[in-house]
C-alpha cells in the first residue's frame, strides 16, 4: 500500500489548494479505510480526453500550465510518447472497442453524428464485453459517439452493465447537455436525464460515485470515463483559475480552465480509488482520441504538424499513460502504440484470452511491463486509410498518402527521429524504404470496407 499517494480532489483540502495554485502533489496523510481483499484480477480505468493537444498536459511535455494531477499519475507511471490515434472522435473509440483499425468496417472516415443511422459494426465483440464475460462490473461514463438509433447500438448491448453521459456525440452545451438536432443529449441507463451542470464535473463525479458504490470484494471494475473535455463548445468552468499564468492569450487561457476542470476531475477519481483502498490493484490508462484542432489557438499539438483531422502527426499522436503500481515503472518509452493494442492488451493484464482471432491490435503487455525491450521496429501501424489521406508508420518512418479533390495523388516518407514536424520528403533518398511501405499502404487502401459516411 502506498500510502503517501493521494490526489486533489473536490471537496477536499487539497482541491482548494490546486485552485489557489499552491498545490504540492501528494499528502502524507492515509486514507483512514482498510482495504477489501484484492480481487484477482485488477481493476482497469480508462480515461480518455476528447480533442487534448500533445503538449495541452504538464507530463511528459512543455505545457503552458500545470495539470497536477495526471502529472502526479504520470511521474509513477509508463508515459507513451509514440501512442497513436485516429484522426477524429468515432474511429478511435471504434478502435479501442474492436481491437480493430477502423477502416475494417467502414468507421474510417468523419464521425457519428445524431442524424445518422449506423454504428460501430454489430458483429465487433466489444472490450467491454470481453471484460465483462471475464467477471468485471463494466460501466461507461461520458461520451458514446458508437451509433445510437438502434437500442442494439447502445452500450448496455454492447457489453456495460451501466451507462451515464452522452450518446450521440460530445458536442453538446456544456451546461444544458442539448445539441440542436437532439434536444437533451444526456442519459442514465439510456434514459434521458435532465440534470443541468457543468458536464465535466458530472462525468468526474458520476465516476467518483461508481468508485465509492462498487463492491471491490465481489467483482473487479472495468470503468471507462471519457470525457468530452476540452471538446468544443469552449465553455469554461463557471468558477476561476488563479492557477493558470497570466501571460497566456484569452483563448488559451479559457482551454486551459477546461482542461483542468478535467484535470481536478481525474484527482477526484482517483481520490475515490484511494478511499476505497484499490489503487494498488487498479490499472489506468489515459489517452486523448486525437490531436487538438490546429491552428493553436487554443490546442497546442508541439511539435508536430497538423492537428485533428489530420494523419500528421498532429492529428494522430497523444501524450498518454499506462499506471499500475509494482507492474508498470515509472519511465517515459518512444514504443509505437495503437489504440487498437489497448484491446489484447488489458485483457491479457484481466488475465484472460481474447475471443477474436482478427485483431489488428498485439498485446503490449510484457513491453509495458519491462519484461521485454519496449521496442518493435517490424511493426507497420496504419494510422488510417481514407479517400483524401492515408498513412502509416515503421520504426522511423512515417508514409503519407493525399489526394486531392481532382483526384491528384501525393505520397511522401518521412524520418521522425530527424524530422518530426513531417517537414521534409525523403521519398528519393530511400527509394527502398519508399517502395516497400507504399506497397504495405496499397494492401491496406485495397482491404478498406466502404466508408459508413457515403453511405448515409
Amino acid at each position: 500500500m502506498i500510502a503517501a499517494r493521494r490526489f486533489l480532489g473536490s471537496g477536499m483540502v487539497a482541491l482548494v489548494m490546486c485552485l489557489g495554485g499552491m498545490s504540492s502533489g501528494w499528502s502524507q496523510e492515509a486514507p483512514a479505510t482498510v482495504a477489501p481483499p484484492a480481487p484477482q484480477r485488477p481493476n482497469i480505468v480508462f480515461v480518455l480526453a476528447d480533442d487534448l493537444g500533445y503538449n495541452d498536459c504538464s507530463f511528459g511535455g512543455e505545457s503552458r500550465y500545470r495539470t497536477e494531477n495526471l502529472e502526479q499519475l504520470a511521474k509513477q507511471a509508463t508515459i507513451l510518447r509514440s501512442l497513436y490515434v485516429q484522426p477524429v472522435c468515432t474511429p478511435t473509440r471504434a478502435a479501442l472497442m474492436s481491437g480493430r483499425y477502423p477502416m475494417r468496417y467502414g468507421l474510417q472516415v468523419g464521425v457519428i453524428r445524431p442524424d445518422f443511422t449506423f454504428s460501430l459494426d454489430l458483429a465487433e465483440r466489444t472490450l467491454a464485453e470481453e471484460l465483462h464475460d471475464l467477471g468485471y462490473h463494466t460501466s461507461i461514463v461520458g461520451k458514446w459517439h458508437l451509433g445510437w438509433s438502434r437500442p442494439e447500438m447502445l452500450p448496455l448491448a454492447r457489453g456495460f452493465d451501466n451507462q451515464y453521459g452522452m450518446l450521440t456525440t460530445g458536442a453538446i452545451d456544456y451546461y444544458t447537455h442539448r445539441r440542436a438536432e437532439v434536444g437533451i443529449d444526456w442519459y442514465r441507463e439510456q434514459e434521458v436525464l435532465d440534470e443541468p451542470g457543468y458536464s465535466t464535473d458530472l462525468i468526474a463525479d458520476e465516476a467518483s460515485r461508481q468508485v465509492r458504490a462498487h463492491d471491490f470484494s465481489a467483482q473487479p471494475l472495468f470503468l471507462y470515463v471519457a470525457f468530452n473535455a476540452p471538446h468544443s463548445p469552449y465553455q469554461t468552468p463557471e468558477e476561476d483559475d488563479p492557477g493558470l499564468p497570466d501571460t497566456l492569450p484569452q483563448s488559451r487561457r479559457d482551454f486551459a480552465r477546461m482542461v483542468r476542470a478535467l484535470d481536478r476531475g481525474v484527482g477526484r477519481l482517483v481520490a475515490a480509488l484511494e478511499e476505497q483502498g484499490v489503487m494498488d490493484n487498479t490499472i489506468i490508462v489515459f489517452s486523448s482520441d486525437n490531436g487538438g484542432v490546429a491552428p493553436r489557438q487554443r490546442a497546442d499539438n508541439r511539435p508536430f504538424r497538423d492537428g485533428k483531422g489530420s494523419v500528421y502527426e498532429g492529428g494522430v499522436r497523444s501524450n498518454g499513460f499506462i499506471w499500475y503500481p509494482g507492474k508498470i515503472e515509472a519511465r517515459q518509452v518512444e514504443l509505437p502504440m495503437h489504440t487498437v493494442d489497448w484491446y489484447p492488451t488489458l485483457v491479457h493484464a484481466a488475465g484472460g484470452e481474447v475471443h477474436k482471432d482478427n485483431l489488428d491490435g498485439i498485446n503490449q503487455w510484457e513491453r509495458l511491463t519491462g519484461a521485454a525491450p519496449a521496442e518493435d521496429p517490424d511493426r507497420v501501424i496504419l494510422l488510417n486509410t481514407a479517400p483524401r489521406a492515408s498513412a502509416l508508420r515503421q520504426g522511423p518512418w512515417k508514409l503519407v498518402r493525399t489526394r486531392t479533390p481532382a483526384g491528384e495523388t501525393t505520397t511522401s516518407l518521412y524520418h521522425l527521429p530527424s524530422d518530426v514536424g513531417e517537414t521534409t520528403d525523403v521519398a528519393a533518398e530511400h527509394a527502398a524504404d519508399f517502395e516497400r511501405l507504399s506497397a504495405e499502404l496499397d494492401r491496406f487502401e485495397s482491404e478498406q470496407a466502404t466508408p459508413l459516411v457515403q453511405q448515409q
